[in-house]
Protein backbone atom coordinates (compact mmCIF):
# COMPACT_ATOMS: atom_id res chain seq x y z
CA UNK A 1 0.00 0.00 0.00
CA UNK A 2 2.92 2.29 0.75
CA UNK A 3 4.63 1.43 -1.97
CA UNK A 4 2.10 1.90 -4.30
CA UNK A 5 1.45 5.40 -3.14
CA UNK A 6 5.15 6.23 -2.68
CA UNK A 7 4.96 5.06 -6.59
CA UNK A 8 2.54 6.91 -7.62
CA UNK A 9 3.99 10.51 -5.96
CA UNK A 10 6.92 10.13 -7.52
CA UNK A 11 5.48 9.56 -10.84
CA UNK A 12 3.98 13.40 -10.25
CA UNK A 13 7.65 14.37 -9.08
CA UNK A 14 8.57 13.35 -12.77
CA UNK A 15 6.03 14.88 -14.32
CA UNK A 16 6.59 18.82 -12.52
CA UNK A 17 4.30 21.30 -14.92
CA UNK A 18 2.17 21.04 -17.58
CA UNK A 19 3.17 17.48 -17.71
CA UNK A 20 2.43 16.97 -14.36
CA UNK A 21 -0.87 18.79 -14.52
CA UNK A 22 -1.61 15.37 -17.22
CA UNK A 23 -0.41 13.43 -14.94
CA UNK A 24 -2.59 14.50 -11.86
CA UNK A 25 -5.40 14.61 -14.00
CA UNK A 26 -4.72 10.82 -14.71
CA UNK A 27 -4.23 10.03 -11.16
CA UNK A 28 -7.51 11.48 -9.81
CA UNK A 29 -9.21 9.08 -11.56
CA UNK A 30 -7.38 6.12 -9.85
CA UNK A 31 -8.66 4.58 -6.30
CA UNK A 32 -7.72 6.69 -3.49
CA UNK A 33 -5.39 4.53 -1.34
CA UNK A 34 -4.35 6.33 1.95
CA UNK A 35 -3.77 4.65 5.46
CA UNK A 36 -5.43 5.99 8.27
CA UNK A 37 -4.01 9.25 10.11
CA UNK A 38 -0.19 8.22 11.68
CA UNK A 39 0.70 9.32 15.28
CA UNK A 40 2.96 11.15 14.17
CA UNK A 41 0.67 13.23 12.56
CA UNK A 42 -1.40 14.37 15.49
CA UNK A 43 0.03 16.40 18.06
CA UNK A 44 -0.94 16.11 22.30
CA UNK A 45 -4.43 18.12 21.38
CA UNK A 46 -5.63 15.97 18.93
CA UNK A 47 -5.34 18.14 16.14
CA UNK A 48 -3.63 17.71 12.69
CA UNK A 49 -0.13 19.25 12.74
CA UNK A 50 1.20 21.26 9.76
CA UNK A 51 1.16 19.71 6.98
CA UNK A 52 3.97 20.73 4.88
CA UNK A 53 6.25 17.77 5.81
CA UNK A 54 6.20 14.46 4.18
CA UNK A 55 4.01 12.20 7.42
CA UNK A 56 5.16 8.61 7.38
CA UNK A 57 2.20 7.37 5.56
CA UNK A 58 3.85 9.20 2.46
CA UNK A 59 1.05 12.09 1.61
CA UNK A 60 0.64 15.37 3.90
CA UNK A 61 -2.83 15.96 5.52
CA UNK A 62 -5.37 18.87 5.34
CA UNK A 63 -7.87 20.16 7.66
CA UNK A 64 -9.70 22.67 7.92
CA UNK A 65 -9.03 26.15 5.91
CA UNK A 66 -6.91 25.11 2.68
CA UNK A 67 -5.13 27.35 0.75
CA UNK A 68 -3.62 26.83 -2.40
CA UNK A 69 -1.70 29.26 -3.37
CA UNK A 70 0.10 27.53 -6.09
CA UNK A 71 -2.75 27.28 -8.33
CA UNK A 72 -4.87 30.14 -6.78
CA UNK A 73 -8.09 29.00 -4.37
CA UNK A 74 -8.74 28.19 -0.96
CA UNK A 75 -11.82 26.35 0.59
CA UNK A 76 -12.94 24.62 3.66
CA UNK A 77 -11.99 20.64 4.46
CA UNK A 78 -15.33 19.81 6.30
CA UNK A 79 -15.25 19.05 9.71
CA UNK A 80 -14.03 15.53 10.74
CA UNK A 81 -12.56 14.91 7.20
CA UNK A 82 -9.04 14.88 6.13
CA UNK A 83 -7.58 15.34 2.60
CA UNK A 84 -4.58 14.02 1.19
CA UNK A 85 -2.27 15.58 -1.05
CA UNK A 86 1.72 14.89 -2.30
CA UNK A 87 3.67 16.28 0.10
CA UNK A 88 6.48 19.30 -0.78
CA UNK A 89 8.33 19.94 -3.22
CA UNK A 90 5.75 18.15 -5.31
CA UNK A 91 2.83 19.97 -7.24
CA UNK A 92 0.16 20.78 -5.17
CA UNK A 93 -2.82 20.66 -7.28
CA UNK A 94 -5.04 19.78 -4.62
CA UNK A 95 -6.23 16.63 -2.66
CA UNK A 96 -8.33 13.36 -2.08
CA UNK A 97 -10.50 12.54 0.75
CA UNK A 98 -11.54 9.16 1.46
CA UNK A 99 -15.19 8.54 2.41
CA UNK A 100 -15.29 4.93 2.29
CA UNK A 101 -12.62 2.70 1.10
CA UNK A 102 -15.19 -0.19 1.10
CA UNK A 103 -17.42 1.63 -1.52
CA UNK A 104 -14.16 3.44 -3.24
CA UNK A 105 -16.25 6.15 -2.40
CA UNK A 106 -13.99 9.79 -2.60
CA UNK A 107 -13.68 13.84 -3.36
CA UNK A 108 -10.96 15.04 -5.28
CA UNK A 109 -10.76 18.60 -5.42
CA UNK A 110 -7.83 20.24 -7.80
CA UNK A 111 -6.50 22.97 -9.69
CA UNK A 112 -4.55 22.68 -12.79
CA UNK A 113 -3.32 24.44 -16.47
CA UNK A 114 -5.70 23.47 -18.99
CA UNK A 115 -2.54 21.21 -20.24
CA UNK A 116 -5.76 19.25 -22.10
CA UNK A 117 -6.30 22.70 -24.26
CA UNK A 118 -10.11 22.68 -23.50
CA UNK A 119 -11.73 25.15 -25.37
CA UNK A 120 -14.84 25.47 -23.54
CA UNK A 121 -17.01 24.01 -20.20
CA UNK A 122 -18.84 21.76 -22.67
CA UNK A 123 -15.43 20.39 -23.92
CA UNK A 124 -14.90 19.50 -20.39
CA UNK A 125 -17.52 17.61 -19.39
CA UNK A 126 -17.85 15.74 -22.56
CA UNK A 127 -14.51 14.39 -22.32
CA UNK A 128 -14.98 13.67 -18.48
CA UNK A 129 -17.61 10.82 -20.14
CA UNK A 130 -15.29 10.18 -22.68
CA UNK A 131 -12.83 9.35 -20.22
CA UNK A 132 -15.24 6.72 -18.59
CA UNK A 133 -15.91 5.23 -21.67
CA UNK A 134 -12.23 4.88 -23.40
CA UNK A 135 -11.33 3.26 -19.77
CA UNK A 136 -13.08 -0.11 -19.37
CA UNK A 137 -16.24 1.34 -17.85
CA UNK A 138 -19.73 0.23 -18.56
CA UNK A 139 -22.97 1.53 -18.85
CA UNK A 140 -21.82 5.60 -18.92
CA UNK A 141 -24.88 7.41 -18.97
CA UNK A 142 -25.14 11.38 -18.23
CA UNK A 143 -27.68 12.13 -15.36
CA UNK A 144 -27.76 15.82 -15.63
CA UNK A 145 -25.65 18.87 -16.95
CA UNK A 146 -26.51 22.34 -15.32
CA UNK A 147 -24.62 25.48 -15.50
CA UNK A 148 -24.08 27.77 -12.45
CA UNK A 149 -20.48 29.57 -10.57
CA UNK A 150 -17.71 28.39 -8.56
CA UNK A 151 -17.39 31.28 -6.33
CA UNK A 152 -17.33 33.76 -9.44
CA UNK A 153 -16.68 31.70 -12.24
CA UNK A 154 -18.60 30.35 -14.86
CA UNK A 155 -19.01 26.56 -14.02
CA UNK A 156 -20.55 23.22 -15.30
CA UNK A 157 -21.96 20.54 -13.28
CA UNK A 158 -22.30 17.06 -14.63
CA UNK A 159 -23.65 13.91 -12.93
CA UNK A 160 -22.60 10.16 -14.71
CA UNK A 161 -23.99 7.10 -13.68
CA UNK A 162 -21.66 3.90 -14.91
CA UNK A 163 -20.39 0.52 -13.84
CA UNK A 164 -16.73 -0.03 -12.88
CA UNK A 165 -16.24 -3.92 -12.49
CA UNK A 166 -19.25 -4.50 -11.81
CA UNK A 167 -20.21 -2.23 -9.22
CA UNK A 168 -22.95 0.73 -9.70
CA UNK A 169 -21.42 4.50 -9.41
CA UNK A 170 -22.09 7.99 -9.23
CA UNK A 171 -19.81 10.97 -10.47
CA UNK A 172 -20.76 14.51 -9.58
CA UNK A 173 -18.00 16.99 -10.52
CA UNK A 174 -18.08 20.72 -10.75
CA UNK A 175 -15.83 21.96 -13.79
CA UNK A 176 -15.08 25.79 -13.89
CA UNK A 177 -12.09 27.74 -16.17
CA UNK A 178 -10.29 30.82 -14.97
CA UNK A 179 -9.25 32.98 -18.04
CA UNK A 180 -5.84 34.36 -16.02
CA UNK A 181 -3.17 31.72 -16.79
CA UNK A 182 -5.63 29.60 -18.29
CA UNK A 183 -6.54 27.22 -15.24
CA UNK A 184 -8.84 24.82 -14.50
CA UNK A 185 -10.90 23.91 -11.28
CA UNK A 186 -12.65 20.79 -10.54
CA UNK A 187 -14.30 19.47 -7.56
CA UNK A 188 -15.59 15.54 -8.18
CA UNK A 189 -17.06 13.16 -6.03
CA UNK A 190 -17.53 9.47 -6.93
CA UNK A 191 -19.43 7.00 -4.86
CA UNK A 192 -21.85 4.46 -4.98
CA UNK A 193 -25.72 5.60 -5.72
CA UNK A 194 -27.00 3.71 -1.96
CA UNK A 195 -23.93 6.55 -0.38
CA UNK A 196 -24.59 9.37 -3.13
CA UNK A 197 -27.80 11.35 -1.12
CA UNK A 198 -25.27 11.40 2.01
CA UNK A 199 -21.68 11.66 0.19
CA UNK A 200 -23.19 14.77 -2.17
CA UNK A 201 -23.76 16.50 0.83
CA UNK A 202 -19.81 16.73 1.35
CA UNK A 203 -19.42 17.98 -2.46
CA UNK A 204 -22.06 20.68 -1.87
CA UNK A 205 -20.42 21.74 1.02
CA UNK A 206 -17.00 21.81 -0.92
CA UNK A 207 -18.53 23.69 -3.50
CA UNK A 208 -20.20 26.42 -1.57
CA UNK A 209 -17.33 27.77 0.54
CA UNK A 210 -14.46 27.56 -2.70
CA UNK A 211 -13.51 31.12 -3.11
CA UNK A 212 -10.83 32.14 -5.82
CA UNK A 213 -7.63 33.54 -4.76
CA UNK A 214 -4.82 35.67 -6.32
CA UNK A 215 -2.04 33.81 -8.58
CA UNK A 216 1.18 34.08 -7.53
CA UNK A 217 3.42 35.98 -9.53
CA UNK A 218 5.01 34.39 -12.68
Amino acid sequence: MKSLSRLLIALLTFTIGVSGTSWWYLLRHRELKVPPLSNSAINATGSIEATEEETEDGWAHEQGKYFNYEYGYSLKIPAGLTGYRSPAPMPNHGFGIDLSREDCAQVWVDGMYNSLEWGSLNEAANNEVTYLKANNISDVRLLRLTYGRLSHLRSVRIVVAYKKSGRAMIEDEFIAMRKERDMVYTLQLRTTPARYSQDVEVLNLLERSFRLEALPYP
